[in-house]
């Protein structure tokens, strides 16, 4: 099941779909295949969508996005707590 998963990965990535399009296709090959599957679609879409709903995930690209989107600059303060 996990290679089926991984193949259609692969193949909808080669087909040019965004990045987050494939994962959320290729997670419902496994409905797709074996019927007896415990998670029908209505499942794995509300999972999807719980799991992005969440104020910390949000952050980070916010976080990049109010810095100006300079990466080099949160580096820099990563840099700075490591020496320490």
């Amino acid at each position: 099941m996990t290679a089926a998963m991984f193949l259609a990965f692969i193949l909808f990535l080669i087909l040019s779909f965004p990045v987050a399009i494939a994962m959320g296709l290729s997670s419902c090959v496994p409905a797709l295949i074996d019927s007896s599957f415990s998670a029908d679609f209505v499942y794995i879409i509300r999972t999807m969508v719980v799991g992005i709903d969440s104020t910390p995930i949000l952050a980070i690209p916010l976080y990049y996005d109010g810095s100006g989107g300079d990466l080099r600059k949160a580096l820099r303060c990563i840099l700075l707590f490591l020496r320490k």
